[in-house]
């Protein structure tokens, strides 16, 4: 089955809705996406032919293992993209809708190339004999501890200890700043949320 761009949508939403609660039925998808009972019903079922979504006897939502790699690719995209987008000074709200609109058709070859911005920062940092380990921090800082970040994907204490420590910073710096379309976090909430992704980004 030949996924169509609403298929990639539905998938992501199930995922995402999913790292939020145990269990995603098809109401809840419908209430996500703002789409009507038949609607979602309809895709449901076609998701199902198509092997990446199975239904639970309770009425709950499963990726199938086709589901779940399709699903990670396409969130995956949206969230490096809005990040990505945020880093150039769209605002939130704005890179989201954007990213949504770019990641279904962006080629996987420029998606690759994007995901390389950290180690053509790493080239540039390499020579500098003042901070290091300024390029190992530059090229790994957007490398997660759960393996889902990049550009090499590896996780946990394979990532270098510079690019682990530059993640924490990086992303509370971001949380601490004021910028046109969002106020400076509380430190308590910027560090709530860094305990709150240990295991996963951190």
């Amino acid at each position: 089955m030949q996924l169509q761009e609403s298929g990639e949508m539905y998938l992501e939403t199930i995922l995402v809705l999913s790292k939020k609660n145990q269990t995603v039925r098809s109401v809840d998808v419908g209430e996500y996406m703002g789409f009507s009972k038949p609607s979602v019903s309809r895709a449901v079922n076609l998701l199902k032919q198509g092997g990446f979504l199975c239904m639970q006897s309770d009425g709950a939502l499963v990726l199938t293992e086709a589901g779940l790699e399709v699903a990670e690719k396409i969130y995956a995209r949206h969230t490096l993209l809005t990040d990505f987008l945020i880093q150039l000074g769209v605002c939130p709200e704005t890179a989201a809708e954007d990213a949504c609109k770019i990641e279904h058709d962006i080629s996987d070859v420029t998606f690759e190339i994007i995901k390389q911005h950290t180690v053509i920062g790493g080239e540039i940092l390499k020579d500098l004999t003042l901070l290091p380990n300024a390029s190992i921090g530059a090229i790994s800082h957007h490398e997660r501890y759960d393996g889902k970040g990049y550009p090499r994907g590896i996780a946990g204490e394979a990532i270098p200890l510079m690019g682990r420590i530059l993640c924490v910073v990086d992303s509370f710096d971001a949380m601490m700043s004021r910028r046109s379309y969002k106020q400076p976090m509380a430190v308590e909430d910027a560090l709530a949320e860094i305990r709150r992704n240990l295991g996963t980004q951190f």
